[in-house]
């Protein structure tokens, strides 16, 4: 086609109320995707720690209980010291997981 039957029959469509050569709107809108938007959810505004970053409480493990544990128990070998693998916290949401005023 040449422009000016392109442009012509623009014309015509805006006259006729076609919304002037835009595409019709539908009722369906394009959806996020889950994926990132439970990532976006989950993560939150928090910014990631440093890659240097070492937690407290394993700085305080290292540094004072693995030593009062060998020292206590009397441990020969370093296997045998225990370890911390997970560290569970309980918020205790309890009443306000049913009631949403509290």
């Amino acid at each position: 086609m040449s422009a000016e039957k392109v442009k012509a029959e623009k014309a015509k469509s805006v006259s006729a109320g076609k919304g002037g050569g835009q595409p019709p709107k539908t009722d369906k809108q394009p959806k996020a995707d889950k994926k990132e938007k439970k990532a976006a959810t989950i993560a939150g505004a928090r910014p990631k720690p440093p890659a240097d970053y070492v937690p407290r409480l394993r700085i305080i493990y290292r540094e004072k209980v693995i030593p009062a544990l060998t020292k206590r128990f009397e441990y020969k070998n370093p296997m045998q010291i225990p370890r911390l693998t997970k560290i569970v916290i309980n918020v205790g949401v309890g009443e306000a997981a049913q009631n949403p005023r509290l």
